[in-house]
């Protein structure tokens, strides 16, 4: 899976539960470093039975703060090698400084986003081989960690880069009845030995590190404290943090330009936030937008009668329009602006579609219901480019034969199924609820790559939605 752009780390803890295809498997006992490259090459997993295995980093296929998913059953997790702690630890191995990684050598690419790495493998950078000699280090939970001057603290987790696999820092705990954790760069470890990490830097300048917090829950505090803000909360408007390596990027839309300031100020007053990132697309500035894309086009620019307005990035079209085909070119230049969450068309004097006066954004992996029985989860979503609306929902579940009869009992088929806005009665923020039962949602066709294209990588889908959870409709005559 693509991280769309941005860098993320994952966080490893040793002694992590770590879940194999079938079950529980065991837990992470060390994580296993090359150090000349500062990558992650293996985990040291302890099993259930009392054996330790070496688990190489490719099979690794998700991660979070508390579990570890590996390819593999159980059983096949056991045939495993043993892991041999005497050959990857030797004492006063010394970690090289950066100005050395830039040598060339072996790099392991771990793709995809920390929380879903999929199809983990490993690629050469560079002409050099790694160097068959070279001894590997082991970091474990509870290692001493050494400023030049004296202790700091042990070692809490390892925080590596998924793109390239290297070591990024150590979160070190410091104190015991007051903890705080930092988060200290790889590039000031001078040596690791025999249960201790030692640093260049000194117990100054670790005290001056900012507090370290794992980003799933600085999101969930920034999200706290956006709800708690008394404005923000009581407009209901639709901001959404995002946190990547402590840095919150907020999405989303506010009215006023004051209003996207106040939400940038509460989230950087969350303890552990590095920076803040505020994308959020302001009401009025929008709808400026908007004004100059209609006026540009060589179509639309000579209209009357028709009236706009923006809210929550939401723009509804009233008035009137010559001709259901005028009314579809001001949807297409109002859509060109990117910052558009949809448009509901409510134009008078014409024969408006239903559709077309309907914005409805189902939530990526909501649970989706039909009359008599829940079918699945909101897999991806359809969206005109033309006027940046939801058509239809795909829906991933298991679905019974089609044509069934509501609560029908029979075998169940897992599929991806186009579900159109039709079908969707209501949105709600507890599912999605169909107006069809089980058995008509069965009867709508099958997900097919070539009648719903993924939308192109360089398009700004609508908010809340990212590239990749969007399809657009293949347009009629396309190859």
């Amino acid at each position: 899976m693509e991280t769309a752009g941005r860098s993320r780390r994952l966080e490893i803890r040793p002694g992590a539960l770590v879940h194999g295809t079938d079950g529980v498997a065991g837990r992470v006992a060390e994580v296993v470093v090359s150090p000349r490259e500062r990558r992650v090459v293996a985990l040291a997993v302890q099993l259930a039975s009392g054996r330790a295995v070496q688990v190489p980093a490719e099979a690794v296929r998700d991660a979070t703060e508390e579990a570890v998913w590996v390819e593999g059953t159980v059983a096949e997790l056991e045939r495993l090698p043993d892991w041999q702690p005497e050959a990857h630890a030797p004492a006063a191995l010394s970690w090289p400084g950066w100005r050395g990684l830039r040598e060339g050598g072996a790099w392991l690419a771990l793709p995809g986003s920390l929380r879903r790495m999929e199809g983990l493998e490993r690629q050469i950078s560079g002409a050099a081989e790694a160097r068959p000699e070279e001894r590997l280090v082991t970091i474990r939970r509870g290692q001493r960690v050494l400023a030049s001057d004296g202790p700091i603290g042990r070692v809490d987790q390892v925080l590596v880069d998924a793109e390239t696999g290297r070591v990024k820092h150590l979160v070190v705990r410091q104190g015991r009845l007051f903890s705080r954790d930092v988060a200290v760069p790889a590039d000031w470890v001078s040596t690791v030995e025999d249960g201790v990490v030692v640093l260049e830097a000194s117990r100054d300048s670790v005290a001056r590190l900012p507090v370290y917090r794992p980003d799933d829950e600085l999101e969930r505090d920034v999200e706290d404290a956006l709800q708690r803000e008394e404005l923000l909360r009581v407009l209901a408007l639709p901001v959404r943090p995002e946190v990547t390596d402590g840095v919150v990027r907020l999405r989303g839309h506010v009215h006023n330009r004051a209003l996207a300031a106040r939400a940038e100020e509460v989230a950087r007053s969350v303890p552990g936030v590095a920076d803040v990132q505020n994308e959020l697309v302001v009401d009025h500035e929008l709808l400026q937008q908007v004004v100059a894309s209609v006026q540009a086009d060589e179509i639309t620019r000579h209209l009357a009668g028709y009236f706009l307005r923006v809210r929550d990035g939401l723009v509804e079209l009233t008035g009137t329009a010559p001709s259901l085909e005028a009314a579809q070119a001001l949807e297409r230049a109002i859509a060109r602006v990117a910052g558009v969450r949809g448009i509901a068309n409510h134009m008078t004097g014409l024969d408006i579609p239903p559709g077309w006066r309907r914005v409805v954004q189902p939530e990526i992996d909501q649970a989706v219901y039909a009359t008599d029985q829940e079918v699945g989860r909101v897999d991806s979503v359809v969206i005109d480019p033309d006027n940046r609306r939801v058509q239809a929902v795909v829906v991933a579940g298991e679905f019974p034969d089609p044509g069934a009869p509501p609560f029908a009992a029979g075998p169940l088929w897992e599929r991806r199924v186009v579900v159109p806005l039709e079908d969707v009665d209501r949105v709600t923020p507890g599912g999605v609820f169909l107006r069809i039962h089980a058995g008509e949602a069965a009867e709508r066709p099958d997900l097919r790559e070539d009648e719903y294209p993924a939308a192109p990588a360089q398009w700004t889908p609508p908010f809340p939605y990212e590239s990749r959870h969007v399809r657009w409709p293949r347009r009629t005559g396309d190859g």
